[in-house]
């Protein structure tokens, strides 16, 4: 029985690194003009989960500074918060209740994002820098129209660029995260409804 365990964590542990190969792809490949300040949203409900380990979990909002090196000004390693990298949150199941504080306005805290440290303070954001990324027919798209929600409109950042990937030096993760595009990925998307990972945090200064 625990030597089945091991198999089953080990084949777990394979998935979620290819889960991640795929959803690391994509996002390069869709937000090729992030550039300082960028923020990338992700519903966490669309992402798929593996039976012993959530892929997307941890430091997520820290990856995109291990795929790519950019620049020292826009970095403060002990503290996201105050970093102006390119960043990538996960939206809770809620969000949508409390995201618009205003047009062009969005509201990203414990309301709207998983599920994050007390002390983390409220934060609001532009969206004209924002990037909205959402699962549509099987893939993971950009979302280029505006959203609505009751009075309020937000418009997200468009790309005029005609970069492929993002223009900027290879980090330590790209090897092991970025997969050639002419390579098929995994589907990393999830299937049914799933619960909320809520025992996951991320990091306090994750924003």
């Amino acid at each position: 029985l625990l030597i089945a365990f091991g198999f089953t964590v080990q084949r777990d542990y394979i998935l979620s690194t290819q889960y991640q190969q795929g959803f690391w792809t994509d996002v390069s490949r869709l937000c090729p003009d992030m550039t300082q300040d960028t923020v990338i949203l992700v519903e966490d409900a669309s992402l798929a989960r593996v039976e012993h380990m959530n892929p997307f979990a941890g430091q997520f909002a820290r990856i995109l500074g291990f795929i790519y090196k950019f620049p020292e000004a826009w970095i403060e390693p002990d503290n996201l918060r105050q970093s102006s990298q390119p960043k990538v949150l996960r939206l809770n199941s809620n969000w949508q209740a409390n995201i618009l504080i205003d047009n062009n306005l969005l509201r990203l805290d414990r309301k709207t994002l998983v599920k994050t440290r007390r002390n983390t303070p409220k934060s609001q954001l532009n969206s004209t820098n924002v990037i909205f990324l959402q699962a549509h027919q099987g893939q993971l798209v950009r979302k280029t129209d505006s959203l609505v929600i009751d009075d309020k409109t937000a418009q997200f950042k468009q790309n005029s660029s005609n970069l492929k990937m993002p223009p900027f030096e290879k980090g330590v993760l790209y090897p092991y995260l970025i997969n050639d595009l002419s390579n098929q990925s995994i589907n990393y998307l999830s299937t049914g409804s799933q619960e909320e990972a809520t025992d996951q945090y991320e990091d306090e200064n994750s924003i």
